[in-house]
């Protein structure tokens, strides 16, 4: 199934954001690769970032971070300029255990917020000898 069928697919579903529908919103979010297809499943069920980072949290701390961090990259996809959502990527990718990317991912959320206070911290911990 490729990423414009799960999208039509996706579409028939109820739009109300009741928690069976973000569920499943998520579910298929998770299995979907085509970029356009997750921007569509995220503005249709109208996530904002904040929504997507809590569905991303509660991935990560169910231990099922390959999850976590495909829900954070939805997050990244569907919101560019925020710097939280690299942030969370960052520490996603940071107990995941894949510390480039962790290191990426915070100095992405550094430039595009320099006062990012945790980001300093999480590079300065990453890149201590």
């Amino acid at each position: 199934m490729n990423g414009a069928t799960v999208f039509a697919a996706s579409t028939r579903i109820s739009t109300r954001l009741c928690a069976p529908t973000v569920t499943c919103a998520v579910r298929t979010a998770i299995r979907i690769t085509n970029t356009k297809a997750l921007i569509r499943i995220a503005r249709l069920y109208a996530f904002s970032t904040r929504k997507c980072g809590a569905l991303g949290y509660q991935l990560f701390r169910a231990k099922k971070f390959d999850d976590a961090i495909r829900i954070f990259q939805l997050n990244i996809e569907a919101y560019p300029k925020s710097a939280n959502t690299y942030d969370s990527l960052g520490e996603a990718y940071m107990d995941a255990g894949d510390k480039p990317q962790a290191i990426a991912n915070y100095e992405k959320s550094l430039q595009l917020n320099p006062k990012n206070t945790n980001g300093v911290r999480m590079l300065e911990k990453l890149t201590a000898p």
